[in-house]
């Protein structure tokens, strides 16, 4: 069985945090090795969902196109514990011969969390069945949003927003436009009800940016305005591409981020509803991944192998540094530099634009950071190609196969 649970995180511009327990893992944790520090780090949650099961059960619930559009990230939250172990929500039925768990203080625990932007959230949350399954459990905070999440969808039904300009919280001062929500008397009453009604693990997040958990109050309200912001920019797009004040359709030139967003997102939706879009045929190709390639030299004066190999024989001493590849296209160093400065999900690599995501560009900083030129024997170099970054380059690394 499994049991779901989201939280929201009140930055710029918000993100819902889906996460997940399951009754197929034990409850207890792992002890730490070692001395034990005095302030206590956080501990892997021992029963929390993966990944790749957790973007599964968002798919069965919500279909397809969200389950492809969701990001993972690590998760710190604080839960009720005993036993060195989180207690297990309401929601998850565990074994029945488990001891029942009394919570005994709270605890820190990280754990995968999916990630859903203001815009898909709202999707995901206003598509949840109103029936748990037998299989997965909808747990009280994922119930709470989810009614947050009409009452913002009934907000912008009845336009009930504004422009604002607001001020950034950085060094240098600067402002951006936005959307806000208009709430009257009777809206604010609500809004109010809804706080008061919020689960306290709505509010377990931990945040080295925010160390103090903001109050319910103002995690509604920043919920209503970034759902509403970015629904409302959504529906502006869409109107100024199918802009009715002409004959015949008229063109919007979009900047990189913009048209990023577009083809993620507001395409999907339009084919959704019945509409012919037609798309670049290379972001219909499948995307190009970033790995890594493994360039092997012989070793300058390296000695022949005894068995008369030569030095490229499987005991041959060989020198090897691992480059960085982009589908089957290797980067120079500079050109893996300049994507990895540009911070945006669309790029154009040798005049051809690929999507590449974040995630990728950081598994292949720190993979680049852990190996560099080595001077190894040949014979422990059979790795699986297959994978992006090879999950064995630890025993590589280190010249010899576990």
């Amino acid at each position: 069985m499994y049991a779901l649970h989201a939280l929201w995180k009140s930055d710029h511009p918000g993100t819902l945090q889906l996460w997940g327990e399951t009754s197929e893992k034990p409850a207890t944790a792992k002890k730490p090795k070692g001395r034990q520090s005095k302030i206590p780090k956080p501990l892997p949650h021992p029963f929390v969902i993966e990944e790749e099961k957790l973007k599964e059960l968002v798919t069965e619930i919500s279909g397809s196109l969200i389950g492809e559009s969701i990001d993972f990230e690590k998760l710190t939250i604080r839960l009720p514990s005993a036993n060195d172990h989180p207690v297990p929500s309401p929601q998850l039925i565990r074994d029945q011969d488990e001891p029942p768990s009394t919570p005994e203080e709270l605890k820190t625990w990280y754990l995968p969390s999916a990630i859903f932007e203001p815009g898909l959230a709202l999707d995901f949350l206003l598509s949840l069945p109103n029936q748990s399954t037998p299989a997965i459990a909808l747990g009280q905070s994922i119930r709470f949003w989810a009614e947050v999440a009409k009452f913002a969808i009934e907000l912008i039904t009845r336009q009930n927003f504004f422009p604002v300009v607001l001020e950034e919280k950085n060094e240098t001062k600067s402002y951006r436009a936005a959307w806000s929500v208009y709430l009257s008397e009777t809206d604010f009453t609500r809004m109010e009800t809804l706080a008061k009604a919020m689960p306290p693990v709505c509010r377990a997040m931990m945040s080295e940016e925010s160390p103090e958990t903001p109050a319910p109050l103002k995690l509604v309200l920043h919920f209503l305005n970034q759902t509403t912001d970015h629904f409302v920019r959504q529906q502006l797009l869409t109107s100024n591409i199918f802009s009715k004040s002409t004959a015949r359709p008229s063109g919007l030139a979009l900047d990189t981020p913009h048209a990023y967003q577009f083809l993620r997102e507001t395409a999907p939706l339009l084919e959704q509803s019945g509409f012919g879009v037609l798309l670049p045929a290379w972001w219909q190709k499948p995307a190009l991944r970033l790995g890594v390639k493994l360039n092997v030299q012989p070793k300058a004066n390296g000695a022949s192998s005894s068995s008369g190999e030569g030095l490229l024989g499987m005991d041959g001493i060989v020198a090897y540094n691992w480059q960085i590849a982009l589908g089957d296209q290797t980067l120079s160093p500079a050109e893996f530099e300049k994507l990895a400065s540009l911070k945006v999900p669309l790029v154009k690599v040798r005049g051809q634009w690929v999507e590449l995501k974040p995630e990728e560009i950081e598994k292949a900083i720190a993979f680049l950071w852990n190996f560099s030129i080595r001077v190894i024997s040949a014979r422990p170099m059979i790795f699986a190609a297959a994978s992006p970054f090879p999950s064995n380059a630890t025993a590589i690394r280190s010249g010899h196969k576990r």
